[in-house]
């Protein structure tokens, strides 16, 4: 670690996320979470909530922040927010200060034993891929509406009991309802916000998935307390938010350099992964080629249709600067 440390400038992300997750005790299955993370279904259904949120003059708290990707994301879009990210892991606050989301601000604290922020200091709240770990639910529910009183709350890639397999402290669709209580809630399922997200329309411009089709659906999100006023849904052709940040090549992809062209295929990189990713075949593609022009206007931060293109197969993606 001291090594590490050292020349900690010159590295990337990804080299300390693959020191960090490699050896007999951290998985290596968790550090292709985080590495491949901005292509996952789980990223896109936060986005698809995330990328029309109103501005607001106070903070957004983003609970259980892990690496900082959402705040890679809110930090750097074109009209950026204010974010907190609060962890119980300091390594990955650490990794999201200094290397995803610098822009953010980052606590490492317990949320079971509250929220250390003042009364309605926050204009939002946001949990991804962590609800349904959370000790002390209730308690939380409230510490919420203590920071961010009548303000939206959303809760992306939440775990439903009746789907296995159970990883954490699961509950059923109702149960969930119950949970967080209050009429203004909309629920959807992961799949349908990914759905969305690729068509490029307001998850809550249609008509609600019905409660069958929730029951059984793995993935839940929740949101609460969300205005009713119209969003504005990006044009087809505006700015992608998968892709805000430096657009490089998806690290997904393997490839290898043929005759002056970059030649890329689609390979998950284990076996858990692609059970818990596999929707990501359905908007990936499967092979590409990147001719070396392509490549150094890539570098230039030049642009072209044959990018725009590779943009929307995910073949290239928005990453943050040292990632």
């Amino acid at each position: 670690m001291a090594a590490l440390l050292r020349k900690r400038d010159l590295l990337t992300a990804r080299d300390v996320l693959g020191f960090y997750y490699t050896g007999e005790t951290l998985s290596a299955d968790m550090g292709d979470y985080f590495i491949l993370r901005f292509g996952q279904p789980r990223h896109l259904a936060a986005l698809a909530l995330l990328s029309n949120l109103d501005e607001a003059d106070r903070p957004i708290l983003d609970v259980a922040c892990g690496c900082g990707h959402l705040d890679h994301y809110l930090t750097c879009r074109p009209h950026p927010f204010r974010v907190i990210g609060v962890d119980l892991n300091y390594y990955h606050v650490w990794l999201a200060r200094h290397w995803v989301a610098p822009r953010g601000h980052y606590i490492c604290c317990n949320v079971a034993d509250g929220l250390p922020f003042r009364p309605n200091s926050m204009s939002a709240t946001i949990v991804s891929d962590a609800y349904h770990y959370f000790p002390k639910r209730a308690h939380f529910n409230r510490e919420v509406e203590r920071i961010a009183p009548g303000c939206i709350k959303i809760l992306t890639r939440v775990g439903n009991r009746a789907v296995r397999p159970n990883e954490g402290a699961e509950l059923s669709f109702r149960e969930y309802l119950a949970e967080l209580g209050g009429a203004n809630i909309r629920t959807f399922s992961e799949c349908r916000l990914v759905r969305d997200y690729l068509a490029r329309r307001d998850p809550f411009g249609s008509e609600p998935e019905s409660e069958s089709a929730l029951e059984g659906s793995k993935w839940l999100a929740f949101v609460t307390n969300r205005p009713t006023k119209p969003i504005a849904v990006p044009a087809r052709g505006a700015l992608w938010p998968h892709a805000v940040g430096h657009v490089g090549l998806n690290p997904i992809y393997a490839k290898s350099v043929v005759e002056g062209e970059t030649r890329l295929w689609f390979k998950f990189p284990r076996p858990w992964y692609a059970y818990e990713n596999h929707q990501m075949l359905e908007y990936h593609a499967r092979l590409a080629t990147i001719s070396a022009t392509d490549i150094q206007m890539l570098q230039s931060g030049s642009w072209n249709s044959t990018l725009g293109e590779l943009l929307d197969q995910f073949v290239l993606i928005g990453l943050p600067d040292r990632f």
